[in-house]
């Protein structure tokens, strides 16, 4: 069964702490009887003087009672560890989950220019999570919107995804502890998740480059599960591979930065400008140790508009659109060539290029 959005928000993690307590009690209940049929059953049976069929009967019964309850106080030792991993991770993840499905729906009214309206979250079954904005707007919502309610259900999904992973990993852990078997304990034994999750994390680390972006968002689930020194063994073992990954590229909330912004990543440079013949534009012209120029003093353009020899104009242009991975290790896109023919004795430039309006 998949576990869901509804799933992850109400489980009562609280029963599951419970039971990680009972098995902690039973645990050291079990340790306790152990000592003393080891110190005290078993010593006495092995130092007894007797000899016969009888003996080496009650010595092996002895002996075997012993194992047996070492082997049940390991299994709840192993159960106990697994619970209480478990309770920390999916409580960790749960948290989370509820504070960014509360962030979701509050929006953001200090947002400027405009403020961000709050958006619906909820179930979207199979493990999938539906946001969808909270205000119908006749031209369809606007960019920074989409980015919103796409980022939001992109993020609340993978935190099923990691519940349901944590969930699958308990479920193992258990079985192979459990063994299988009501009339015989002492099987795999586990002091965390670690040891169920990091086999994975190491193959997944493996594929490096070649792993599919899945792939990676597993990658990343799992580091977050792994102990410090579970993690410290998958980076000693696949160092490059974890780059090449992408583990540690920056994950931050793309989003559009305004609702008249185009999608997010895709970068454009607008200028405009209105030259005018103000103060500040004297400029020399020429001058080099070949040719003398001649100056033309701050003042005389401003001059030479008021005659109607100077005239103001407006310069406007944008660039292509260019996109870039931010963390992809990779050069800024270059300029296009702005593929404008004719120099500056081509009359007939600025209209061709859309230089604008030219007032006198």
């Amino acid at each position: 069964m998949t576990l869901t959005w509804t799933d992850l928000i109400t489980l009562d993690l609280a029963k599951l702490d419970e039971a990680a307590t009972e098995w902690k009690t039973a645990a050291e209940e079990l340790a306790k009887l152990h000592g003393t049929v080891r110190d005290g059953l078993v010593k006495k049976s092995e130092a007894a003087r007797w000899e016969g069929v009888n003996a080496t009967v009650t010595r092996e019964f002895v002996r075997s009672a012993a194992k047996e309850v070492d082997d049940l106080h390991r299994e709840a030792k192993s159960i106990h560890a697994v619970l209480t991993d478990a309770h920390a991770e999916l409580a960790q993840i749960q948290k989370r989950a509820k504070e960014l499905a509360d962030e979701a729906r509050r929006g953001d009214p200090s947002h400027r220019p405009e403020p961000d309206q709050g958006l619906l979250v909820s179930d979207g079954g199979g493990g999938k999570v539906r946001v969808e904005p909270s205000i119908c707007e006749v031209k369809g919502p606007n960019q920074r919107t989409k980015d919103m309610v796409r980022w939001y259900a992109e993020t609340l999904t993978g935190l099923v995804s990691h519940a349901a992973e944590v969930d699958a990993a308990v479920t193992r852990a258990l079985r192979a502890s459990h063994g299988a078997d009501p009339y015989n304990a002492g099987h795999a034994e586990y002091t965390s998740l670690d040891q169920d999750q990091l086999p994975r994390a190491m193959k997944l680390a493996a594929l490096g480059g070649d792993a599919k972006p899945a792939q990676q968002a597993e990658l990343r689930r799992l580091w977050q599960s792994l102990s410090p020194d579970a993690r410290a063994q998958l980076w000693t073992a696949h160092r490059n591979d974890l780059l090449a990954a992408g583990l540690f590229n920056p994950s931050v909330k793309q989003v559009a930065p305004d609702r008249g912004s185009g999608k997010h990543g895709a970068d454009d440079i607008n200028v405009w400008d209105r030259y005018n013949w103000d103060e500040g534009k004297g400029v020399t012209i020429g001058d080099s140790k070949v040719f003398k120029g001649f100056s033309i003093p701050d003042g005389e353009p401003a001059q030479q508009h008021k005659v109607g020899l100077a005239q103001e104009f407006n310069m406007a242009g944008s660039s292509s659109v260019k996109h870039h991975e931010l963390g992809g290790g990779t050069e800024w896109p270059s300029p296009d060539d702005p593929g404008r023919a004719g120099e500056r004795s081509d009359p007939g430039r600025h209209g061709r290029d859309g230089g604008g309006d030219v007032d006198r």
